[in-house]
């Protein structure tokens, strides 16, 4: 479970999973919340709410039909579509950043990532914003870069389409990037994994840094709870689900 609500009366609680999904609580006779209602949706919720009708408001990881925010009526069998609606601002704003990136600087201008491209931002007057690499068919969460200019980028996407993390080396090549190229092999740093989207940094030597919020036990701590196949060797473990590799290109 990644998000709750509560109604005020405390007659509904509302959890939103780590799949496009919401679950509905109710309490039993006993007082015990038990499950309702489970209603998939077109996507993940990444934030939602009760309005003081009653309503329940969703906020969508990713655009749905154009909308980032819709408000539900809640009824015995599930959610009722209704109401307000905000837009997606990927659609009121033209390379707006994808939810899942961080800003990353590089040769003094920003870079992020939005509807699956590498987008600068030059600052000025007035600020330059442009597409400036497609990773394509690779799907990013998020990006570094190291100190020579090559592009790191982290995603739930093998080259097999196989679902697990990954890290992708893209090399310089003058102006733009070649090609994506998986250094965590095809099977990925972990198999086991939430759906969690994770970011990446390299540091001065080279080492790359991955990172996740999504706790887990010894010895299944995410990032190294097995051997990386080949093109990434583990250097240290940290704390707090943090682990730093070593990465041969």
């Amino acid at each position: 479970l990644r998000r709750l609500a509560v109604t005020p009366d405390g007659e509904w609680v509302f959890a939103a999973t780590g799949a496009p999904g919401l679950v509905a609580f109710r309490p039993d006779a006993n007082g015990r919340y038990v499950p309702k209602w489970e209603q998939n949706l077109p996507a993940r919720v990444t934030a939602l709410a009760i309005s003081p009708e009653g309503r329940l408001v969703l906020g969508f990881e990713k655009p749905v039909e154009g909308v980032a925010v819709r408000t539900y009526a809640v009824e015995e069998g599930g959610l009722r579509a209704e109401g307000l609606s905000i837009p997606a601002l990927q659609r009121e704003f033209p390379r707006y950043p994808a939810p899942t990136s961080k800003l990353k600087e590089y040769g003094g201008a920003l870079y992020y990532v939005s509807e699956n491209r590498i987008v600068r931002l030059q600052p000025g007057n007035p600020d330059q914003v442009a597409v400036v690499f497609d990773p394509s068919p690779v799907e990013v969460s998020s990006l570094a870069f190291a100190p020579n200019g090559d592009l790191y980028l982290s995603s739930n996407y093998g080259p097999k389409r196989t679902r697990a993390e990954f890290v992708y080396h893209c090399a310089r090549k003058g102006d733009n990037w070649e090609k994506p190229v998986s250094v965590s092999g095809e099977q990925g740093i972990l198999k086991d994994f939430s759906y969690e989207p994770f970011d990446v940094a390299v540091d001065e030597h080279g080492t790359v840094y991955l990172r996740s919020d999504v706790e887990a036990e010894w010895p299944h701590m995410r990032f190294f709870a097995r051997r990386a196949t080949g093109e990434m060797t583990k250097v240290a473990d940290l704390a707090d689900g943090l682990a730093r590799y070593r990465a041969v290109i």
